[in-house]
């Protein structure tokens, strides 16, 4: 039937990506009213309360979903990626682990499971379904998160090699992640000394707190301690509560008093922290 659930689910998800929240609510209580013993009715609804950050109706909804078929492979990734997000690890890496059972030659369980692995700090385990997401597709979001694990393991090279990535159009609108993928490569160039580059592509990213904690780690880097703390203290205006930015701070400061010396590049793993890219980038479907 052309207007089953299962016909709408390519709106729905045009909807979620252009962060359409009425619409879709509409289109999940619509078709939850018209079809109630189809999963992607329950799905989609739950599309809404996942963008809302609603999650236990979320959850509720994508349970629901999968209670009307079990072998719903997208089911059990949003399932999952609720239990990730209220940091249920196990429940979320069960599930995204039944996902892989039901969707062969589909790279997105792999790419679930190495980010859960990746943020139980299980390394062997990312790693080895971060590698098999790999071999079976290259896209925006494979390279951000294995790129991101890959620094935080000290692979720097192997970083950039990924790195090397362009966005499809396609990409771009929906993810806007191409600043993302900049604090990546910029990030990568400072740990090599390669601080000319990291500004010029600094340059050309959208200006945010993450671009000003750069900037400062930078100066700092060339011993400008004045400019490295104006652009800390901006980064903190913009993001307060950052930990980690206000202790490679307290550290600029210090050195600019002559209390300490500067071993900036001591604190490289805490600015990796302080942007949290690897958080970042969560596409769903």
């Amino acid at each position: 039937n052309i207007y089953s659930p299962l016909s709408f689910f390519k709106l729905a998800k045009e909807l979620y990506y252009e962060k359409n929240s009425d619409q879709l609510f509409l289109l999940g209580t619509s078709l939850v009213e018209g079809y109630n013993q189809c999963e992607y009715s329950y799905f989609i609804l739950g599309m809404y309360f996942l963008l809302k950050n609603e999650l236990n109706d979320a959850k509720a909804c994508f349970y629901q979903s999968l209670k009307l078929n079990d072998n719903f492979g997208d089911g059990w990734i949003a399932y999952g990626i609720v239990n990730s997000t209220i940091k249920e690890c196990m429940n979320a890496a069960n599930c995204f682990e039944n996902a892989y059972e039901r969707m062969p030659g589909s790279f997105k369980p792999s790419l679930y499971l190495g980010y859960e692995y990746h943020k139980m700090n299980n390394q062997e385990l990312a790693d080895l379904w971060y590698k098999k997401t790999l071999e079976m597709e290259v896209n925006s979001v494979v390279v951000q998160k294995y790129s991101s694990f890959l620094i935080s393991h000290d692979r720097i090279d192997e970083a950039m090699s990924l790195l090397q990535y362009k966005n499809t159009p396609l990409e771009d609108k929906r993810l806007q992640n191409e600043d993302l993928l900049n604090y990546l490569k910029i990030f990568c160039l400072i740990l090599k000394n390669n601080l000319n580059e990291a500004e010029s592509l600094l340059k050309d990213t959208k200006e945010s707190w993450r671009t000003y904690a750069l900037y400062g780690f930078i100066r700092q880097i060339q011993n400008n301690l004045e400019d490295s703390i104006m652009n800390y203290h901006e980064s903190l205006i913009r993001n307060k509560k950052n930990g980690f930015i206000e202790d490679i701070l307290t550290h600029a400061l210090e050195v600019n008093s002559d209390k300490n010396i500067n071993s900036v590049m001591e604190y490289s793993n805490l600015l990796f922290e302080a942007l949290d890219l690897k958080s970042l980038g969560i596409v769903f479907i």
